[in-house]
């Protein structure tokens, strides 16, 4: 039938036990036994050689078609091949010919859902922007690998550690032991996971499941929240429309129209976590505080230090620029030196006239001279002059 999704058969098959503890899938040792999550079989593993802990997810072969192992496999290993912040992806991913799983590995470090906030049904805009710039974000890089979602929901979307990076999770596919069908929604691309996102972002607005079939009234998150911003509420409206003219074509366009909404709506802080997002340093990789140092008695007491306060220690190029710096002042000494040393004591250095100065000087020593022989013969003159004659 047309438009109908392909169903694959899987048959039933008898399973091979689950490996115990102590056991190996692939190059990771088992530390706890395998429970079932979502279709996948979790484990707790180590690797031998780097010695850290992380988070395994298998499905058995004998419990899938070979159909369903191959496009799983290749829907991960193109997901890993993807450099985006928005994706919970997977380390690797493997085949244990042994057990005959196969296993995609994760850092170890269990993520919370946005099912799980306190405030979910009740976020504020600048909460509920943040969300769906992360993931508009993802599903953009899905788009571009030419892969998409398919089940997105509040507990696909998660927050890894402190709440301080949103990623998408469930991008491999759920498999279910005696069939496995694509859904309508999975099927038809962006415009499904779009739609998913646009009632993810209602009801953690409202708290209540929108109504498409009322029109606006059943989309405006502004009904229960007449508080809420208002070209916010118009992005999720245009989410949760089914008109082709209104509705977002793909995750990137949506992406570029939060951003535009971003210094509108978002503090700072806000701003730089959806800019840039941080990467959190695993556990096991934080170096550790070390250890206070016990004084004995009679031990001169230590100068008190400010919180926060840190002794300046000099490095290879700080004590670089220190001995610059005294080579200069030696080159100083050495000139001052040198030139109280050619001049003698009390004597002052002669000063030198240029040739049309000398010139001049000349000039006024001659006029000087012959103002002082005509000063001479007048009073000579004024002495010998008869008497009456002015």
């Amino acid at each position: 039938m047309a438009g109908k999704p392909p169903t694959i058969r899987v048959p039933y098959r008898n399973t091979l036990p689950l490996p115990c503890a102590g056991e190996t899938i692939g190059p990771y040792e088992v530390m706890e036994e395998g429970l079932p999550e979502d279709g996948f079989y979790l484990f707790d593993v180590r690797h031998p050689q780097l010695d850290v802990r992380r988070r395994l997810k298998a499905v058995s072969e004998r419990r899938s078609s070979p159909e369903f192992i191959r496009e799983l496999s290749s829907r991960l290993r193109a997901v890993c091949a993807l450099s985006s912040p928005f994706l919970y992806r997977p380390l690797e991913t493997g085949f244990d010919e042994k057990h005959k799983l196969f296993y995609a590995v994760y850092e170890n470090v269990a993520p919370k859902s946005l099912r799980d906030l306190d405030n979910y049904g009740m976020l504020t805009g600048e909460e509920a922007l943040t969300v769906l710039l992360a993931a508009s974000g993802g599903l953009a890089a899905l788009e571009e690998a030419g892969l998409h979602h398919g089940r997105l929901t509040a507990e696909k979307i998660v927050f890894t550690e402190d709440f301080g990076q949103i990623e998408l999770d469930g991008l491999d596919i759920a498999p279910e032991e005696r069939n496995f069908a694509l859904s309508t929604e999975a099927l038809s691309g962006g415009g499904g996971d779009l739609f998913a996102l646009g009632r993810i972002a209602y009801e953690m607005v409202t708290g209540r499941k929108p109504a498409p079939e009322e029109g606006s009234d059943g989309t405006d998150p502004r009904r229960w929240r007449p508080e809420f911003p208002g070209p916010l509420a118009v992005v999720i409206m245009r989410l949760l429309s089914r008109e082709p003219v209104t509705a977002f074509q793909c995750a990137a366009e949506l992406n570029s129209e939060l951003k535009m909404l971003l210094s509108r709506l978002a503090p700072a802080d806000v701003r730089a976590l959806c800019q840039a997002p941080k990467r959190t340093m695993p556990k096991e990789r934080i170096p550790l505080p070390p250890p206070p140092v016990e004084r004995r008695k009679g031990d001169s007491a230590a100068p008190s230090a400010k919180p926060g306060w840190r002794p300046f220690h000099f490095g290879r190029s700080g004590l670089g620029i220190a001995v610059l710096i005294l080579l200069l002042l030696f080159t100083v000494v050495i000139r001052l030196v040198e030139r109280s040393a050619a001049a003698p004591a009390g004597e002052l250095p002669a000063f030198r006239l240029s040739a049309e100065n000398s010139k001049l000087r000349t000039e006024l020593d001659r006029l000087n001279a012959e103002l002082e022989r005509l000063t001479h013969l007048r009073n000579a003159w004024m002495m010998n002059r008869p008497k009456g004659e002015k």
